[in-house]
């Protein structure tokens, strides 16, 4: 059994390399037109041909000043509201300081005009 191949067998071995070389190079080529359809497909284009992405950025970690750590709900005397008639819950929304600012306010308005 010789170990030296034919020329034939060379002739065929070069051969089958070239068509595998250049499918590579077709399939790169191909996946380089999906790539483009696909990022194309992600963004916007100005008309400066400014790049503007169709997906929102990731979220980030929330800072800590961000973090509200006090429950909703009422707070203080409001939370007897049962027990309160109207008139108290309207002096628990507006106290009388605010009352008189907005007098004050309001008296200031009627003066100018």
């Amino acid at each position: 059994m010789s170990r030296r191949l034919t020329e034939n067998q060379i002739a065929q071995i070069i051969h089958d390399f070239n068509d595998s070389e250049s499918e590579g190079i077709e399939d790169t080529a191909q996946e380089n037109i999906l790539e483009e359809r696909i990022q194309a497909a992600t963004v916007f284009y100005g008309k400066n041909r400014f790049k503007w992405s169709k997906t929102p950025p990731h979220p980030s970690r929330t800072r800590q000043h961000n973090i509200i750590e006090e429950r909703t709900g009422l707070k203080g005397p409001a939370l007897s509201k049962n027990e309160m008639s109207p008139v108290e819950t309207w002096e628990l929304l507006l106290t009388d300081d605010i009352i008189q600012l907005i007098i004050f306010a309001k008296d200031w308005k009627i003066i100018l005009t």
